[in-house]
């Protein structure tokens, strides 16, 4: 594997932010780089970004390695993040509760608590959305459970009827809601991701390989240590790891038993190679992962992952963009990447179908129970009405 190779097109930056951020604390060429930053806002704009203030703040405290004023902007978004992730954590033994309650089996996914298991402080790891994981059979009991709460939808329009469950429970993992008081953003999900097929675990099997955990005085069951570290790269590397943080997950897991031992049998025995491939590219590359002899030869061997990690590489540095409303070029990049995350007819095949649904054309337009099927044909007209409808709505101003 060539070091660094990834690396090579970034500003002096954001190779300072992934330095400081990394596992090899080689310290003695810290100096060197920050001396190569000539833009501190691009700095603190890239800390934001990669949600990596909270990390990097224990490296930088009473250092004088940043000029005082960015040390101060890390330490205020440390502040902020160590209090969020309190509240986020409050938050989520309250759905957890109050799903438990109703006798709803119900998982965390990432945030606040792999912050403490993978970091050891949920403060050092970014504070974002809450992820819950429950049975697809539960999903209107825990829909209702999350209304009494305070929670409202912000995807999958509804309302969501009986005969439209089973359609709409196909065709997508989640739903996202927000609270109406605290803001606080939650994904409910049913499976761990839209294409059953990049992540082939059945939700019955998450379930009875679960971990439970005790925080606050209070049971919280997560995902096996095998299925966290599948789940977090297959999460990674569907968005291009545009993140960095996502990242360092990954890389601290890699970095030690048992991940960085049984890595390459699990992914083999999902056919996630590739994916496993290119995350320890990026993980060793960008952030210094310490990974087994035998890891970092295969995954240097592996063509199809080298590209897929110059790709992501290239995303850390481009502004993230949501690709449905990107460009066409944007969108047939977006493409073609999520088509060589992973071989086999039946992937490639859910794949397209997904690619040929969108939410608009469901809230455009509601069709009757059993003719769900015609969205993928009534696509190309509603995509290009609203086209229309913009380009008539900007004449008009």
């Amino acid at each position: 594997m060539n070091n660094q190779a990834l690396t090579n097109g970034w500003p002096a930056a954001l190779r300072l932010l992934a330095a400081l951020a990394g596992f090899q604390r080689e310290e003695a060429g810290w100096p060197r780089l920050a001396e190569a930053v000539t833009d501190w806002d691009e700095f603190l704009q890239l800390a934001a970004r990669h949600r990596l203030a909270p990390a990097i703040y224990p490296v930088v405290q009473g250092r004088t390695l940043l000029p005082p004023g960015v040390v101060t902007a890390i330490r205020n978004a440390f502040e902020q993040n160590r209090l969020a992730a309190l509240q986020r954590l409050r938050e989520m033994l309250r759905v957890h509760a109050a799903l438990a309650r109703q006798n709803i089996p119900s998982l965390s996914l990432k945030g606040v608590l792999a912050g403490l298991q993978i970091h050891g402080d949920p403060a050092l790891r970014h504070a974002g959305d809450l992820d819950v994981l429950i049975q697809p059979a539960d999903f209107m009991r825990a829909d209702r459970v999350l209304a009494e709460l305070g929670y409202r939808s912000r995807s999958l329009p509804g309302p969501i009827s009986e005969s439209l469950l089973p359609w709409v429970i196909g065709r997508y993992c989640d739903k996202e809601y927000v609270h109406a008081v605290s803001g606080n953003v939650l994904e409910l999900h049913w499976r761990l991701t839209v294409n059953p097929q990049l992540l082939p675990v059945s939700t019955g099997e998450i379930f009875n390989q679960a971990r439970t955990v005790r925080t606050g005085g209070q049971s919280i069951r997560v995902l096996s240590a095998g299925h966290e570290l599948l789940f977090l790269c297959v999460h990674g590397a569907k968005h291009r790891w545009s993140r960095l943080f996502w990242l360092r997950d990954v890389a601290r897991l890699l970095s030690s038993p048992p991940g960085n031992q049984d890595a390459a049998g699990l992914f083999a025995a999902h056919r996630l190679s590739r994916v496993l491939h290119q995350t320890a590219l990026l993980a060793e590359d960008c952030l210094g992962a310490s990974l087994l002899p035998s890891v970092r030869a295969a995954a240097g061997a592996d063509a199809t992952a080298g590209w897929l990690a110059r790709r992501a590489a290239e995303s850390l540095l481009a502004p993230v963009v949501d690709l449905r409303h990107g460009t066409v070029r944007d969108r047939l990049a977006g493409h073609a990447y999520a088509l060589a995350l992973r071989g086999g007819a039946g992937y490639l095949a859910e794949q397209v179908r997904h690619a040929a649904l969108s939410q608009e054309d469901w809230r455009e337009l509601r069709l009757p129970s059993g003719w769900e099927r015609l969205y993928y044909g009534l696509r190309p007209a509603l995509w290009l009405r609203r086209k229309w409808r913009g380009t008539r709505a900007d004449q008009a101003e």
